[in-house]
């Protein structure tokens, strides 16, 4: 490491992604003497992100010097999702001048856009800076860049192939959330001589997020504030609101399942993306909740208490990194159901990438894209409250023991460490 404090910028194309998933990170960061920037375009949530470092900041004053200092926002306008190549130049000009303005030891980016504009961006930083910093692009889901269908969906494919491959070489390693996004991309040759690596995602705080939060009083007061009664049986989900995210499939297990299970209520967390072509619409919304029991609490940011609040979570995703909103729920002894794809599978394997039975590590799972099966799992343990249980105990001891936040920081800073020698 370098002899004063060593500095990174920890690079989104949305303030959400860095507010929401790399807290921990960042706190240990600080602890530990480095500089952090979070770099993140103007927009929904930046707020949070600016709440966020004021208080690893104050947590840092009478340990470390100049602790005010410590987390710093720089804004990027960036064009967020648009592939015009006039867009692309604007937003890696705008990053080429705060990262030479910040003079950063490392470079960490997450997701498509920012990880190839942090690439485009090399050669003009590395240059003014007369050295070249250590830069990690971070997988986190390939998204709709790599699964949409049509021709469009090729087209937009081939492009993230020919962008990823031939900006290879400027990054000095690729960190994916699973295995099997990994192989993905080395089969396809993404990669070039980058070193790569998996580590399953950001983790989650297991000492604040776990089993009992509200009392039996509490519970109940929570759930009538959101529209529930004591014997109901809910069924949450924590996500934007897309389609890539399994919400048709579980609004239409609801409309199944309303008939032969009245006690079951199903609250969809979140908002639309309408920055998003995937996005759920109003219309939507209003067609599902005439259901009667389909609740849209929307955004929310007490997500504790609403575990807390939940008998089990689902997310039936056509694709993830590894969804944070189902490590929180296990945190919490919520059994999930997840569909078997990518990412979401990693909730119910070991670390030595066997699949596990749900009384083993709390996660059911079932084939993307289908209604039916879903419901059906649904089904079974809304009527089996003693499986319910067991399994949010395995979920529990899973999170623990493979999730917790800080152990996944630890991996991370520990690589960074490796990369700078």
């Amino acid at each position: 490491m370098t002899q004063t404090a060593p500095r990174i910028c920890l690079v989104s194309h949305i303030a959400l992604n860095l507010w929401l998933f790399r807290r921990p990170l960042t706190r240990m960061l600080a602890e530990e003497g480095w500089n952090v920037t979070f770099i993140a375009p103007e927009g929904p949530h930046m707020d949070h992100l600016h709440q966020a470092a004021a208080e690893i900041c104050t947590a840092m004053e009478g340990i470390r010097d100049n602790a005010a200092e410590c987390v710093t926002i720089r804004t990027w306008p960036l064009e967020r999702g648009s592939l015009a190549p006039s867009a692309a130049l604007r937003g890696t000009r705008a990053l080429e001048s705060i990262l030479i303005e910040e003079k950063p030891d490392v470079i960490h980016t997450f997701t498509h856009q920012p990880n190839i504009l942090g690439r485009l961006a090399m050669r003009k930083v590395s240059r003014a800076l007369r050295r070249r910093p250590v830069l990690i692009n971070a997988v986190t889901g390939l998204g709709s860049c790599f699964l949409g269908s049509g021709l469009k969906g090729v087209a937009v494919r081939m492009l993230f192939y020919q962008l990823y491959a031939r900006t290879a070489s400027k990054a000095r390693a690729v960190l994916f959330q699973n295995e099997d996004d990994r192989l993905y991309f080395e089969y396809r040759r993404l990669t070039g001589s980058a070193r790569t690596a998996v580590i399953r995602g950001s983790g989650v705080d297991t000492e604040r997020l776990r089993p009992g939060l509200l009392g039996p009083a509490a519970r109940k007061k929570f759930r009538a504030s959101l529209g529930l009664k004591p014997d109901h049986v809910v069924c949450t989900m924590a996500a934007r609101l897309i389609h890539d995210k399994g919400v048709r499939e579980i609004l239409l297990a609801a409309r199944s399942l309303g008939a032969a299970l009245p006690e079951l209520r199903f609250l969809i967390v979140g908002e639309p993306d309408p920055g998003n072509p995937r996005s759920l619409t109003d219309e939507d919304m209003k067609t599902f909740s005439g259901l009667g029991n389909v609740l849209f609490p929307g955004w929310r940011e007490d997500m504790a208490d609403v575990w807390a609040a939940s008998d089990m979570a689902v997310l039936p995703s056509y694709r993830e990194g590894l969804p944070v909103s189902l490590q929180e729920a296990m945190a919490c002894g919520l059994p999930v159901v997840t569909t078997d794809v990518p990412g979401c599978r990693e909730l119910a394997r070991s670390p030595q990438g066997e699949l596990l039975p749900p009384e083993t590590c709390g996660a059911m799972l079932v084939p993307a894209g289908a209604w039916p099966p879903l419901a059906e799992a649904i089904g079974h343990l809304v009527s089996q409250p003693e499986l319910r249980t067991s399994l949010g105990q395995a979920a529990r001891n899973k999170a623990v023991q493979e999730f917790d936040a800080r152990a996944i920081a630890r991996q991370t800073i520990d690589l960074y460490a490796k990369l700078m020698r």
